[in-house]
């Protein structure tokens, strides 16, 4: 996923702002000028990993751990590149797919159908949400 996004801020600043963000969601990051790359982003698999939570969106998730790789890349205008890499969440929703199939499979019923159909749409829309909310904490963290 690529998106631009706006700063009002000088580039030096927007980029000590994002690496503040990266450091505080569990993220490491190194600078190359003023591009910031992803070296680890969180992998939480039980609820108790306390990287997978977050107090700064209102379900309190996170987003960066479904994120397997980001580049913020800070341009003369001081608009920012964003490039993230979704491929962990995909894995998870594939996962969860597999999981799905089998447990019907073995066991298939018309009512099993119509039970897995909804939490496969509604994992889905959730990981493409939570893929929404990594940019709109980035312009949260380079407001002026």
């Amino acid at each position: 996923m690529n998106l631009l996004v706006q700063s009002e801020l000088n580039r030096d600043e927007t980029v000590v702002r994002l690496r503040s963000l990266l450091d505080s969601r569990s993220v490491n990051s190194i600078v190359e000028g003023y591009t910031l790359k992803s070296t680890a982003t969180p992998f939480c698999v039980f609820s108790l990993d306390f990287r997978g939570w977050s107090g700064n969106n209102w379900f309190g998730i996170n987003p960066f751990q479904f994120v397997s790789a980001m580049t913020l890349a800070v341009n003369e205008n001081s608009g920012i590149e964003v490039i993230i890499s979704v491929r962990r969440a995909i894995g998870w929703m594939v996962f969860w797919w597999v999981v799905g199939f089998f447990c019907v499979a073995g066991n298939f019923s018309a009512s099993y159908l119509v039970l897995l159909l909804p939490v496969i749409a509604s994992v889905l829309i959730w990981f493409v949400f939570l893929q929404r909310l990594v940019p709109v904490e980035i312009k949260n963290a380079v407001r002026a």
